[in-house]
């Protein structure tokens, strides 16, 4: 498993992730995406989305490597559940494939400690 990503539940967070071929480990070239959506567990058990934009909360670091970064506001993760070793998903678009890529237990969202 890869390393986790730790978000505390009512701050901004900002992250990168590298997509792999999980069979190689290669990196998943991003050349030409589309869309990429990423979904996050929500405490109400739906699920947060986020959406590729230029300015915004997915943008790929370099298509080649397979890296993007996702920005998730404090009003994004007040919404998330809180737990450990949970699972997110991101969801690739390039031309008319669409790949789906589970990041399975690598998120823990955590509530802080001292409320202000």
């Amino acid at each position: 498993m890869a390393s986790s990503i730790n978000i505390i539940r009512e701050s901004d967070r900002e992250f990168s992730v590298r997509i792999t071929i999980k069979e190689t480990g290669d990196p998943f070239d991003l050349t030409g995406v589309s869309q990429i959506k990423a979904y996050f567990p929500k405490a109400d058990g739906t699920a947060l989305e986020k959406n590729m934009s230029p300015s915004g909360s997915i943008v790929v670091l370099s298509a080649i490597a397979g890296r993007i970064k996702i920005t998730l506001s404090e009003a994004d993760t007040v919404l998330l559940n809180v737990g450990e070793a949970q699972s997110f998903e991101v969801e690739i678009q390039i031309g008319t494939v669409t790949s789906i890529v589970q990041f399975v237990e690598a998120l823990n969202v955590i509530d802080r400690v001292f409320g202000v």
